[in-house]
């Protein structure tokens, strides 16, 4: 069962918390980046919390902005929503600034995600920093974190992929969580932590989510798109050069890329799409600065047509 998320009206005053309603969806973004935000939205799971801690699925499109990050709390279990628990949640996911060496320009954010389990008492780490499951500043990523699946107790997906895995040790097994936790889920920090002037107890800021999606099941990938079937790319010789060609897919576009060393790649090809089935051919002349040795690869993006 998928859990009800945001409402698109909820974005007027007073209640302006970065939610914006376009024709394309609704975005969040956690605005205050003084690293002292403790904003964040409430989601009360109700009867589907039980179910919540022993298999689930929670997953959305995130985009960091190298401008405003700052490090703090993507979402987490929301304990004290309703009533004062002395800030403790169960739950959570972060997104951290990482410095490289090379300045500013070069950071990455780094996801981690911790979760506490009942009996006996201990918090467990699905995703450590030494995991380096680091995203770029600017990109937008379809993310899933899952527990409860048929594979590992927990997991988490980018972009149709298998990034972080983690398993309980022996004699511990789903559910996590202690109390009421999953009585609420929250994205940002658990309110009552407090601010956090170093991004601990804080929610992240500078991050943009999107079409969030929160299920109290084991979803496959994550519940992202699971990456393209890579077509079967055959290749002629011909009198005059080379041609490459391929069974189309309708969800998906293509670019030819070619080498002469196998390691600096040139686009050749414009951007070519077909309905599923459609034999696409890309052909290239050669001359007599052709090299004797040339390489070919297809590029395969989501978004065709048909």
């Amino acid at each position: 069962m998928q859990i009800d998320t945001l409402d698109p009206n909820h974005g007027a005053s007073p209640h302006v918390l970065g939610i914006v309603d376009t024709a394309e969806g609704v975005y969040y973004t956690s605005t205050e980046a003084d690293g002292r935000s403790n904003g964040l939205i409430n989601y009360a799971l109700g009867a589907a919390r039980t179910s919540f801690l022993r298999s689930g699925t929670i997953a959305m499109y995130i985009s960091a902005d190298r401008e405003t990050h700052v490090s703090g709390a993507i979402f987490g279990d929301n304990y004290g929503y309703t009533a004062f628990r002395n800030g403790q949640g169960a739950f959570e996911a972060r997104a951290s600034r990482v410095a490289n060496e090379d300045g500013p320009e070069d950071d990455e954010v780094r996801l981690t995600w911790n979760v506490l389990h009942p009996s006996p008492i201990a918090w467990y780490f699905p995703v450590t920093g030494s995991d380096e499951v680091d995203i770029e500043y600017g990109r937008v990523y379809e993310v899933g974190f899952t527990w409860g699946g048929p594979d590992n107790d927990f997991e988490l997906w980018i972009d149709g992929e298998l990034v972080a895995s983690f398993d309980l040790p022996a004699g511990v097994a789903l559910p996590w969580g202690v109390g009421g936790s999953a009585t609420n889920l929250g994205l940002g920090a658990n309110h009552e932590r407090g601010y956090g002037t170093s991004g601990n107890y804080a929610s992240v800021a500078g991050l943009t989510y999107s079409n969030l999606r929160i299920w109290d099941e084991y979803r496959s990938f994550g519940d992202t798109s699971p990456p393209p079937e890579l077509p079967q790319l055959n290749i002629k010789r011909t009198d005059v050069g080379v041609e490459l060609s391929w069974n189309a897919s309708g969800s998906y576009t293509y670019f030819v890329h070619r080498s002469v060393d196998m390691r600096s790649w040139e686009t050749v090809s414009e951007e070519l799409a077909g309905a599923s089935g459609e034999r696409l051919v890309f052909t290239e002349d050669f001359d007599s600065s052709t090299p004797d040795a040339v390489f070919y690869r297809l590029e395969v993006l989501s978004g065709g047509g048909g």
